[in-house]
């Protein structure tokens, strides 16, 4: 079962709702990328088929399926977002989980 929260940064007030790091449910294996256009956080589906890739910095990554937009501007490129540091796409600063955000476990 995966587990999504919302994320605020405490400078800019960017808010995302995000599993924030590699995810999966049933069905789905999913992580967060940013995109390239638009400068917002996205959730994307990974190939649940793809073998677990680990880049550089000890991230899970894995192959983004195709037909992916962005759900704020329909761009199509990303790049995957830093869970470890967890900046804000608009100004960088660390993002917190939101106290007062929502919660979601999904499958």
């Amino acid at each position: 079962m995966g587990y999504k929260q919302s994320w605020i940064c405490p400078i800019c007030n960017y808010k995302a709702f995000t599993s924030g790091e590699p995810d999966r449910g049933f069905r789905i294996s999913t992580n967060t990328y940013v995109c390239v256009d638009c400068k917002t956080i996205n959730d994307l589906e990974i190939e649940k088929r793809e073998p677990k890739l680990i880049n550089e910095r000890g991230q899970m990554t894995g192959k983004i399926s195709e037909d992916q937009e962005c759900k704020e501007c329909g761009g199509k490129q990303f790049e995957l977002w830093d869970n470890l540091n967890r900046p804000c796409p608009k100004c960088g600063t660390k993002m917190q989980p939101d106290p007062n955000g929502m919660r979601m476990n999904w499958d």
